[in-house]
């Protein structure tokens, strides 16, 4: 998930790999979903996400898919709603939060910080609100 090999995922998915099982390799607790939405690996969290991905899992910082998708580069600080990118990214987040990610939107990591200051920190002012639309809270304190 982390490269953004999706062909290989989907073989490994077929092959009855779990697209919410932790890496093993590290001791972060981050899913697959958290490493490809952090890499900006549109294409793969949408298949971990249609596999059975859980979007309210969460590392060992408390951090949600949610608070991955607010925290990646991708699309941080674009102005133009028509950019390509950022309307996959859109796509990307209203999808998140309609397989669960709603759920845990207000929740804060272990710094405080909900996806909503996470989204502020990296200027995504479309994603601030989707979350807004989604019931985030918006005087949530960090």
């Amino acid at each position: 998930a982390r490269a953004g090999d999706a062909e290989r995922l989907l073989a490994l998915l077929r092959g009855g790999a779990d697209a919410s099982a932790p890496y093993t390799d590290a001791s972060s607790g981050s899913s697959p979903l958290h490493e490809a939405l952090l890499a900006g690996s549109d294409a793969v969290a949408e298949i971990l996400l249609e596999h059975g991905a859980c979007a309210t899992t969460r590392d060992y910082r408390m951090n949600t898919p949610v608070h991955a998708c607010a925290a990646s580069m991708a699309a941080a600080g674009t102005a133009s709603m028509g950019s390509l990118e950022q309307l996959r990214q859109v796509s990307l987040a209203e999808l998140l939060l309609e397989s669960g990610g709603a759920d845990v939107i207000g929740e804060p990591n272990i710094n405080g910080m909900t996806p909503l200051h996470l989204a502020a920190m990296r200027g995504k002012s479309w994603l601030i609100d989707l979350l807004a639309t989604h019931g985030a809270p918006l005087l949530a304190l960090d």
